[in-house]
């Protein structure tokens, strides 16, 4: 969820190298959106069917923050999922409320969770995050999302933006 450039990415390497089924969900459904040519399924995020939520394995999520990411992965989201998938925010913090993937996992209503970001950052010492199982969540450090296509761009336009300034 979130198929701009981590999304694509992400898709590139999922479907060329372990050739897995690839859902792309996107702020809207274009024709001509980048990337399109590594998902077998492309849909917004209104128009995503509870169906499509339900049959993923892991659900990889890189929205960017908007009023309208606000707490998107909520309870309701997640027991939209299949009990035995995995859900991956490298996105933004203020798309998952945080209590509810607490209760999702606790609860069993999903597998597991891995959250690169979250609300606050750094997470709080007293965060109810880490009473979660570390067999359930892996917090990490806002860092899962090196991807060193997406990097090296980076570092050449900031080489070039530093040339260009002096």
């Amino acid at each position: 969820m979130g198929y701009g450039n981590n999304g694509v990415c992400l898709a590139k390497i999922a479907k060329s190298r372990y050739n897995m089924k690839v859902i792309g969900v996107n702020r809207t459904k274009r024709d001509d959106i980048p990337g399109k040519e590594y998902t077998d399924e492309l849909y917004s995020i209104k128009d995503l069917p509870d169906k499509v939520i339900n049959e993923a394995d892991y659900i990889y999520a890189t929205l960017p923050s908007t009023p309208e990411s606000d707490n998107i992965f909520d309870i309701n989201f997640f027991k939209k999922m299949n009990k035995d998938a995995v859900f991956i925010n490298v996105g933004r913090g203020n798309a998952v409320n945080e209590d509810d993937i607490i209760e999702a996992l606790e609860k069993d209503i999903i597998r597991g969770a891995v959250l690169d970001v979250t609300k606050t950052e750094p997470l709080n010492q007293d965060s109810k995050l880490y009473n979660v199982s570390p067999s359930k969540l892996l917090i990490t450090n806002h860092s899962l999302c090196y991807v060193p296509e997406l990097n090296k761009n980076g570092f050449e336009c900031f080489a070039k933006n530093l040339k260009l300034s002096n």
